[in-house]
């Protein structure tokens, strides 16, 4: 039984590491639209810098409105990614729940084997006391 609960405790380890890994590639990839978000600001910097001079004008507006669609899509990644982040958050509790019980039921079953073990030693040496000590009133 023992074996049973030490390999149910494995798999439920290995499923919370699993989401767990997943977790990491979103935050990943979060961390990379957010790197996107930034090279787009310091764009937008550059171009407002090129629009001081007089050919820039015709140009800037172009990429300006191209620059606004790209932050907002850029955003719904963003947003997207957050939320597969959310639903993996509340697979990994039920995960780390059901690891948790299978951790508990192990180690409650490992406490009544070793228990069982105790008793079962203490009762061999209370019969071999009691077998000694009827071996002394013994007068032969």
């Amino acid at each position: 039984m023992t074996k049973a609960l030490h390999t149910l405790v494995r798999l439920r380890e290995m499923e919370l590491d699993a989401l767990r890994r997943e977790v990491a590639i979103f935050y990943r990839e979060i961390d990379a639209i957010e790197d996107k978000q930034r090279d787009l600001s310091k764009q937008l910097v550059n171009e407002q810098v090129y629009l001081t001079r007089m050919e820039g004008v015709t140009t800037y507006a172009l990429f300006a409105q191209s620059a606004r669609e790209w932050q907002a899509e850029l955003e719904q990644e963003k947003v997207a990614a957050e939320s597969k982040v959310a639903s993996k958050m509340a697979q990994i509790s039920q995960a780390f729940e059901a690891l948790k019980t299978a951790q508990i039921a192990r180690d409650n079953a490992v406490a009544k084997e070793n228990e069982r073990r105790a008793k079962a030693d203490q009762d061999a040496l209370d019969e071999a006391a009691l077998t000694r000590f009827a071996r002394q009133d013994d007068p032969f």
